[in-house]
């Protein structure tokens, strides 16, 4: 058995679709009205996301791909009151309510929606993320600078300037740990990559069957088996 402690783990990754190659022909026009178009749809998917917010879950956005993470299992630290206590497919279902709102907001604007995928794994546990490590260190800092005259110090004012500012979680470095080596993410990010070479087409939802049990997975409809970094999954469509 190794030293580093496995946390049972579901990720959703959800991607705006044509976004790319949308971003693509307009790369070389920023400023315009045909650019202003394309950025302004991935920042109403960034608004759209944001009202999901809840402290069971870790959300992470980035261009025109999100990300809904949470721990199934406590992480067995500080954090461990900060899992999904509700089941696994209840998270399924939380997934799937973002995913229609987004497709919804999506519809309206005549824009092609968004593809999500669902997938069970593990992650490995760290104990401090580097943020909350980088607290750590400038408020030592700041603590130790020319006692007992330090806060007077321009180095100690840097150092609780930089510290507050971390504390606004606006750190200099920024390293999710629930995004470290996260098997459930891996596995839906490069199931939904594939798209649909491997079945998984259009704005639909795909779910990973092990988060789901009858008679619930029972009424969704199989679409692909597929081996994702040591895990053979088949995927459920569910309705959009």
């Amino acid at each position: 058995m190794g030293k580093f402690l496995m946390v049972r783990t579901a990720a959703a990754w959800i991607d705006l679709l044509g976004y790319g190659s949308d971003f693509e022909k307009i790369a070389g026009q920023l400023g315009s009205l045909a650019a202003d178009k394309v950025i302004e749809r991935a920042f109403r998917f960034h608004r759209s996301v944001q009202k999901w917010i809840r402290q069971e879950t870790r959300i992470a956005v980035v261009n025109d791909g999100c990300l809904v993470s949470a721990d199934l299992e406590p992480a067995g630290d500080a954090y461990q009151g900060h899992y999904w206590r509700q089941g696994d497919s209840e998270f399924v279902r939380h997934a799937r309510r973002i995913h229609k709102k987004i497709n919804t907001e999506e519809a309206a604007t005549k824009d092609p929606g968004a593809r999500m995928v669902v997938c069970l794994g593990e992650r490995v546990h760290r104990g401090q993320d580097v943020p909350n490590l980088q607290r750590r260190h400038l408020r030592n800092t700041a603590m130790n600078i020319e006692k007992p005259v330090g806060a007077q110090s321009p180095a100690a004012k840097d150092a609780i300037d930089r510290m507050f500012m971390a504390e606004a979680n606006d750190p200099t470095v920024v390293s999710t740990r629930h995004l470290q080596h996260n098997l459930a993410f891996a596995r839906a990010y490069s199931a939904e990559s594939l798209g649909r070479r491997i079945g998984l087409s259009g704005s639909g939802a795909y779910i990973d069957s092990r988060l789901l049990t009858p008679p619930e997975s029972d009424s969704l409809e199989e679409v692909a088996t597929v081996s994702l970094l040591g895990q053979t999954i088949k995927f459920l469509r569910a309705p959009s």
